[in-house]
Parts: C-alpha cells; sequence; structure tokens
C-alpha cells in the first residue's frame, strides 16, 4: 500500500494535478503567444479582405477568437493563487488592458465607413495587443509559481 501511494506522490508530483508537465508560467505564456498568432491572423486576414463587409466578418472571427483566449487566459490566472510576486498583480491589470482594447478596437472597426480606415485600425490595433503581451509575458517571467 505504501509503494501505490508513494507511485501516486510521484505521479502527481511529475504531472501536477491536471496531468501535464506544463508549470503555470509556462502554460500563461502559451496562452499569450496564441493571442499573438491570433493578432497575426487577424492583420493578414484584414490586409487581405477586399469589402468592408469581409472585413467586418473577420471582426467578428477575431471577436470571438479573442474572446475564448481571453477566458481561458482569466481562468489560468484563477488557478494561481498558490503564484508570488508582483507579476500576477500585473498580469492581471493588462489582462484587463487587453480586454478593454479588444473592445476599443470592435467600436473602431464597426465606426468605419471605408476599408482603408478599417485596415488602418487593424494595424494599429495589431501593434497595441502585440505590446501589451509583451508586457504580459515580462509580468509572467516575475512570478514564482511553485506547487
Amino acid at each position: 500500500m505504501k509503494t501505490a501511494t508513494w507511485m501516486l506522490a510521484i505521479a502527481l508530483g511529475i504531472g501536477g494535478c491536471d496531468g501535464t508537465m506544463m508549470s503555470d508560467p509556462d502554460r500563461m505564456r502559451s496562452m499569450i503567444d496564441d493571442a499573438r498568432l491570433e493578432n497575426e491572423a487577424h492583420r493578414d486576414a484584414a490586409a487581405g479582405a477586399t469589402t468592408l463587409a469581409d472585413m467586418r466578418g473577420e471582426m467578428t472571427r477575431h471577436d470571438a477568437m479573442m474572446d475564448d483566449l481571453m477566458d481561458d487566459m482569466g481562468m489560468a490566472m484563477d488557478g494561481m493563487s498558490h503564484c508570488t510576486g508582483a507579476g500576477m498583480q500585473d498580469l492581471r491589470g493588462m489582462h484587463d488592458d487587453v480586454d478593454g482594447e479588444m473592445t476599443g478596437h470592435r467600436t473602431a472597426m464597426d465606426a468605419a465607413t471605408e476599408l482603408a480606415a478599417a485596415a488602418t485600425e487593424v494595424d494599429r490595433h495589431v501593434g497595441a495587443m502585440h505590446a501589451m503581451l509583451d508586457g504580459m509575458d515580462a509580468a509572467t517571467a516575475r512570478m514564482g509559481c511553485g506547487m
């Protein structure tokens, strides 16, 4: 019985409770990378849009993808209560900033009356998002997340 208990303890220690080998900061960095990739996909799709209707459709897709990513990040942060350092508080604030940027981007895209203006807004948005995601990555690096 002691052997089985020790094997279970070792398995949980190696894999964590969720069975992954990824630490909390690694999971957060992975989600940050996913958000970067999504923003590049948004820029690429917007560059290929030939009508304002195409651009609006891309905005709807991007908004849904980012909502999912932001929800995943929020749940991950909720599960990181054992992490220490100022990085966690900073990360939450930056997460809120990204959410605000998405709201502002949606408003600007809805108000765009020309394809060129919408394309300019997408470029601005992607640059702003990359800067915020860089900040989130740096905040994640300042955290300590022991078992």
